[in-house]
């Protein structure tokens, strides 16, 4: 920025007019200007001079034109001339010689020439220097006005840079409060045990450090997705939980990323599309957010998916996708040591269930051998009387044989039960007309179903059916779904046996009216030593294990039908034998 006023500056102008002054035809110009109008007005005194007009105010006007035109020395030079020109043509002197009079007069116009001259240059100079001073101070106000349009600009400018300062001040203590509660909640994850623990800390505390408004973590095994657990989602009509609601209505964006093994990132359009279908299911913050879905890996596996939605288009930027995937990584390393801890301490469970099912067994196996011996051994001492009556002998016959086969029925089951777990089960196959094995079972159950009053229907086809399969297994497995119908229906109730050929399977159906089976014991029906009724006698809970064994070493399938207080449907199919297939394999079962 420079200053029009400084001292360089003026003496520079001032030079600058000098030289300007004395360049020739500056100087040709400014004196012509004097002679010029010094012959103007001694024309103008010859023409007045008839008039008796006083004409020395013409030169007097000459002077002054010329000081003004031409400066000092054209006014000078104007005054003189107008001297020599009333000397020469005065006409109010009438003799020829000048005499003291006329040279006082001529000296006074001179002297008053002169002022008027300098006056007038005085004036003009005065003029000119107020005119620059008006021109300088033009310039200053328009230089002045674009220094303050400067300061304005830098002014807008500071702000500007105050303003990022605070966004980035801002930004970062945004950071790093995000970082912190990013390292507390890896803290946490580091001490959670289970799944749902670590789903607990994942979508409670974890949501704060992505700050979305609502998360699910889903666990994957293999082609199975399940609900750990999901927050931020609004509830149902009645005001509960949806469950497996968020899972269903995010299933598209998970979809996603499961089979691309990527982070999948929806923007709001698209996730405002997708939600716009289910608003009972809605993330429970806002309608208008991003989504996305992050595939939980450990050891290159996909053990689980993190779904996110957030409250506004911002948390698509790099700081965001950062800290989900951190949280991600975090919550992949916890939900792979949950998992192990999940399974070790189900196959805890398990064993200690199955130790103490084992003994329960035990305990009945050894109630249902005690009674059977000792009513072989009371009848083994009845019959040493010689007085014995031969109606009595033969009834206690019939005793002890009831209870030696009672006794190899256990003991047999306890074999084919060892069998099954160590995958040495045999099978003697052969062509079976499937209305033989039903009537071969029925004949078998009769007698047990006269004792209970229960009444025993059986349904078959008219013609032959034929399957490949060991006769004496198959009708095992018939007996002993009959026999545990016949148990759990009380007197006067009905058990029906059916077999019924679907074209490339022969399924059988044994279907009761007894109270029925509850659905979370549904589960557990065709496990070994598994008892629904604690403390039930009836059995040692082997019977649907052998049959599920059995069945499952024929190639086929065994499932129940049941609620409570419905009764009961066991099903199982076996597979039609296919063209040249005969003779007897003997094929090892895996239980």
């Amino acid at each position: 920025m420079t200053t029009m006023g400084g001292p360089a500056a003026r003496s520079r102008r001032w030079h600058e007019r000098v030289s300007a002054a004395l360049r020739p035809e500056r100087m040709v110009r400014r004196y012509g200007v004097a002679v010029l109008v010094t012959a103007l007005a001694l024309l103008g005194a010859y023409a007045l001079k008839p008039l008796g007009v006083h004409t020395n105010l013409l030169f007097v006007a000459a002077v002054a034109i010329s000081a003004w035109a031409g400066g000092r020395g054209a006014g000078l030079l104007a005054s003189v001339l107008a001297v020599i020109a009333i000397a020469i043509y005065r006409p109010a002197f009438g003799s020829a010689a000048p005499g003291v009079g006329e040279g006082v007069y001529l000296a006074t116009f001179l002297f008053v020439a002169s002022i008027v001259g300098v006056t007038t240059e005085s004036l003009r100079h005065a003029r000119e220097q107020a005119q620059r001073r008006a021109e300088e101070f033009e310039a200053l106000s328009v230089e002045l006005e674009e220094q303050m349009e400067e300061v304005q600009m830098l002014s807008d400018r500071l702000q500007e840079s105050n303003d990022s300062l605070a966004k980035a001040l801002a930004s970062a203590e945004s950071m790093a409060s995000r970082a912190m509660r990013l390292q507390e909640v890896t803290a946490a994850l580091s001490v959670a045990r289970t799944s749902g623990e670590v789903a607990d800390v994942v979508v409670g505390r974890g949501l704060g450090v992505v700050e979305a408004a609502c998360g699910l973590l889903t666990r994957v095994d293999g082609d199975r997705m399940e609900t750990v657990r999901a927050s931020g989602f609004a509830a149902g009509p009645d005001g509960r939980p949806l469950d497996n609601a968020p899972l269903l209505d995010n299933a598209p964006l998970l979809a996603q990323a499961l089979k691309t093994g990527a982070p999948a990132w929806w923007p709001p359009e698209r996730s405002r599309m997708r939600r716009g279908a289910a608003p009972d299911r809605r993330c429970a913050v806002s309608t208008a957010h991003a989504s996305v879905a992050v595939p939980l890996r450990h050891d290159g596996e996909i053990i689980g998916l993190l779904a996110l939605h957030f409250t506004a288009p911002s948390a698509l930027g790099a700081a965001d996708h950062a800290f989900t995937h951190l949280l991600a990584q975090a919550a992949s390393d916890a939900l792979a040591r949950a998992r192990s801890f999940d399974a070790e301490r189900s196959a805890r469970r398990n064993a200690e269930l199955l130790a103490d099912a084992r003994s329960d067994v035990l305990g009945v196996v050894a109630h249902d051998l005690r009674n059977p011996l000792g009513a072989v051994g009371a009848s083994v001492q009845m019959l040493a009387e010689e007085t014995l009556s031969p109606d009595r002998r033969a009834h206690l016959l019939h005793v002890t044989q009831r209870a030696v086969r009672r006794m190899n029925r256990l003991i047999g089951d306890l074999l084919d039960v060892t069998h099954l777990e160590a995958g040495r089960l045999t099978l003697d196959r052969s062509e079976v007309d499937v209305r033989d094995l039903v009537l071969e079972t029925v004949e078998m159950c009769r007698h047990e179903a006269e004792e209970r009053q229960v009444q025993l229907d059986t349904q078959m086809p008219e013609s032959p059916h034929i399957v490949h399969a060991d006769e004496g297994r198959v009708i095992q497995a018939l007996v002993n779904l009959v026999s545990n119908a016949l148990k759990f229906t009380g007197a006067g109730g009905r058990v029906s046996l059916s077999a019924d050929d679907t074209g490339e399977e022969v399924l059988f159906r044994v279907t009761d009216t007894g109270p029925g089976i509850s659905p979370e014991h549904q589960t557990h029906l065709f496990d070994s030593f598994w008892q629904a009724r604690e403390g039930d006698r009836r059995g040692v809970g082997l019977g649907l294990a052998i049959t599920k064994g059995i069945v499952e070493a024929h190639g086929g399938r065994i499932w129940v039908e049941s609620k409570p207080a419905g009764g009961s449907t066991f099903s199982f199919a076996l597979p039609m034998p296919r063209p040249g297939q005969a003779g007897a394999d003997m094929l090892a079962a895996t239980g």
